[in-house]
């Protein structure tokens, strides 16, 4: 399916050329059809000669209405742009002109009507004056004079927009909003990127903040489908929302897929004198806005509630008291840092005036440091620029060169000054050493410690070469370490522990040291003790009891029970019932 809106100028017959061309009448008001004047929003579709489906946008003419011909046009890739040939070019023509230019839309056709009430030579000329080289057709609504070129023309405007984005994420602007007997609430919009399936769960973003809906049904052309691929017109059946929490200008978003902003920088496409309080258009929304001129055609935007906006993203700004388009703009970053410090305004615009309308990534990462894929891709960035960037990458987090050299050096004191203050631990928890730095995320942590000299050891950055510092202790553990060697299996009590200066700290520097062995319950034993004790055990007659190995380990119970719940979980032994045990001879026993 393709997307066209219609401009033109009031009462030039957008809506008598739409209704000729796909049998279907777009004005749906009572008062339109009173009054012979398109007052809001109407749609209808055709099928052209290729067999392609097309939908029409039917937007209102009368400067009155200009908010509602905004919304209609905001979203659509292309314009059927009318001019009556018993009037010609009028001023309305020209605002519309005005919509279009700032809205970027440069696949224009034009269709001069009323070709059998005068001459159309002279309205085809006036056009071509303000549209440039585009083709024209004239035809009549009432004579059918012109139609089928208008068709043809129609498909080839249709053969020249741009490729749809129908993968990735959904954003639908909120036209209209109703409730069907039977099916409930109803929304109703332009389709322009992504593709929405029965069943999909969808947020609608609102002033009043997000809401959650499932899709219980589609329809598309008056068909319901399954799945609808951008770009379309489609009504969406929404479960878990009533026509109150709906309106126009309201979206319906992938979840967690778009950034939201309330400030954009941008650039203008017209830049004349702009007023500081304006409207600002995009899709179907319509917002009082503040504009700050940062320098050059560059401008800061800013407005209450927050949109989902990209990079790219065209802007239309309204005099609203005028009724006048003032300027087009292009949004350039939807995320835009904060103007603080004295000349930064100045600063920005000179950065702005670099830039394209598509999110550099590298540059982005760079001005922040770091970024997440998630919210780079939430900023307009497709998957491929995340992924070629260019930049240090861990996971979901990129970082600039700088910032990983800053991290890298700020990692090395970190680390370093803790392990001075420190000498019993020797190392740093990863998780410490990250909020010390403040890393988005401990993942950081190993291959920064790699780059600084570091080694990531069991969830802690070590100094390598640098080994826990026992002090006064040191001369306890050596005792200790000879009264096992005699007896392996006289495990100290507390008490002597204590004597010996072997607080819970020092006990687990020695632990992880590898010079004891805690069984649990600071039950302490050489490392070589599970050997010795299977030696020993083997020898045994198999099955042997927990009183049988006491015995010949020369040992207590409050030693053997560890000793052997350590020899099981090494699969070195086996127990076979409450009282027995067997050595697990094809276990690879030492």
């Amino acid at each position: 399916m393709r997307v066209i809106a219609t401009a033109g100028h009031v009462d030039h017959g957008k809506s008598t050329l739409v209704r000729a061309l796909t049998g279907t009448d777009p004005d749906r008001w009572a008062e339109e059809h009173r009054r012979g004047l398109t007052l809001d929003l109407g749609y209808a579709w055709t099928t052209l000669p290729t067999g392609e489906e097309l939908a029409f946008v039917d937007v209102p003419g009368h400067e009155r209405f200009i908010a509602n011909m905004l919304a209609g046009l905001g979203p659509a890739p292309g314009v059927l742009f009318v001019v009556a040939a018993d009037e010609g070019w009028r001023r309305q023509s020209t605002e519309h002109l005005a919509a279009v230019q700032a809205l970027g839309i440069e696949h224009v056709l034009v269709a001069v009507t009323r070709a059998d009430l005068a001459d159309p030579a002279a309205a085809t000329r006036q056009a071509r004056e303000h549209l440039g080289d585009v083709p024209v057709v004239a035809v009549s609504a009432v004579t059918g004079a012109g139609l089928d070129a208008l068709r043809t023309a129609l498909a080839d405007l249709c053969g020249r927009l741009p490729a749809p984005t129908t993968e990735g994420r959904v954003r639908l602007w909120i036209d209209r909003v109703f409730t069907m007997r039977g099916a409930g609430t109803v929304a109703t919009g332009t389709l322009e990127s992504g593709r929405v399936a029965v069943g999909d769960t969808l947020q609608v973003l609102r002033p009043e903040g997000f809401l959650t809906a499932t899709v219980r049904g589609l329809q598309a052309l008056g068909e319901p489908r399954r799945e609808v691929p951008a770009v379309a017109r489609v009504a969406v059946n929404l479960r878990g929302t009533t026509t109150d929490d709906l309106a126009r200008g309201h979206t319906l978003l992938t979840p967690g897929a778009w950034h939201r902003t309330a400030t954009v920088d941008a650039r203008l496409l017209a830049p004349d004198d702009v007023p500081e309080h304006l409207t600002l258009h995009v899709g179907t929304a319509a917002v009082p806005a503040r504009v700050r001129p940062l320098g050059g055609d560059a401008v800061r935007l800013t407005w209450q509630h927050p949109l989902p906006l990209q990079a790219g993203d065209r802007l239309v700004l309204r005099d609203p008291g005028r009724h006048h388009i003032v300027a087009g703009a292009q949004v350039l970053d939807a995320d835009p840092p904060a103007l603080t410090r004295r000349g930064a305004a100045r600063e920005r615009a000179s950065d702005l005036a670099a830039r394209d309308a598509r999110l550099d990534v590298a540059a982005e990462v760079a001005r922040r440091g770091w970024a997440r894929a998630s919210d780079l891709r939430a900023l307009g960035a497709t998957p491929d620029e995340v992924a070629d960037a260019g930049v240090r990458r861990v996971g979901e987090v990129l970082v600039s060169q700088t910032q990983w050299a800053a991290w890298t050096g700020a990692l090395g004191e970190v680390v370093r000054a803790a392990v001075d203050a420190d000498p019993l631990q020797a190392r740093m928890p990863a998780g410490a050493a990250a909020s010390a730095l403040g890393l988005p995320t401990a993942d950081l942590v190993g291959p920064l410690a790699s780059d600084a000299g570091l080694q990531l050891v069991a969830g802690h950055v070590e100094v390598p070469g640098r080994r826990a510092d026992l002090g006064a202790a040191e001369a306890g553990l050596d005792a200790l370490e000879q009264r096992l060697a005699q007896r392996p299996f006289a495990a100290p009590e507390a008490d002597d522990l204590q004597a010996a200066g072997l607080g819970p700290r020092q006990v687990a520097a020695a632990v992880r040291l590898g010079r004891v062995l805690d069984l649990g319950g600071h039950v302490l034993v050489l490392p070589t003790a599970p050997a010795l004790a299977m030696r020993r055990l083997a020898a045994l007659p198999q099955p042997f009891t927990t009183s049988q190995a006491r015995q010949a380990l020369d040992t207590t119970r409050r030693v053997v029970i560890p000793l052997l719940t350590e020899l099981d979980r090494r699969g070195w032994t086996r127990r076979i019932d409450a009282g027995h045990r067997e050595v697990a001879r094809a276990g690879g026993t030492p």
